[in-house]
């Protein structure tokens, strides 16, 4: 890759890093706003991803695959299920989620653990905030009760942290 290209994924890590903040602080600001929409988005966007994997089996000439067709009914089956159901699917949204941000900590750890080896001073930061992650997954996971809200603010805060440990990586990594 040549530097000039370079340059143009640092801003566009930039930009990515920016709205991550911003849409954190949105869903830290209004929790209650967002909690069901999130859940009926969510069921929405799965109605629609398989709507578009059956039409385009449906649509295929030349290649033909029975898993197109299968994952796009399970998706539509599954948005449906979703959108019927906001506290099962918020409780399932919870355990996916809390899973997702312990794992997203992990992959943190490790680039912390990467930077420091390249040398980089500021390592430290991104581990610190990779153990935010992992918190905020573990506080997620112990309290699916009370989880379309807390995910709504959890998310927000996940979006927060996310969005500086990137930012910060964006300045000092390229």
């Amino acid at each position: 890759m040549s530097k000039s290209s370079w340059g143009w994924f640092r801003v566009l890590f930039i930009i990515l890093s920016i709205a991550y903040i911003f849409a954190g602080f949105m869903l830290l600001m209004y929790p209650q706003m967002f909690a069901g929409t999130m859940i009926y988005m969510i069921g929405f966007m799965a109605i629609f991803y398989g709507i578009v994997l059956i039409g385009s089996y449906l649509m295929a000439t030349n290649f033909k695959s029975s898993f197109t067709l299968i994952t796009g009914i399970i998706l539509v089956i599954l948005g449906i299920l979703i959108s019927c159901n906001l506290f099962e699917a918020s409780i399932a949204l919870g355990v996916v989620v809390s899973i997702g941000f312990m794992v997203i900590g992990a992959f943190k750890i490790y680039q912390a653990f990467f930077l420091k080896d390249l040398g980089v001073r500021s390592w430290w930061t991104i581990l610190i905030l990779a153990a935010c992650n992992i918190i905020i997954g573990l506080i997620m996971i112990f309290n699916l009760n009370d989880s379309g809200t807390l995910i709504t603010l959890l998310i927000g805060s996940n979006l927060l942290v996310n969005g500086v440990s990137d930012l910060m990586l964006s300045f000092t990594s390229f």
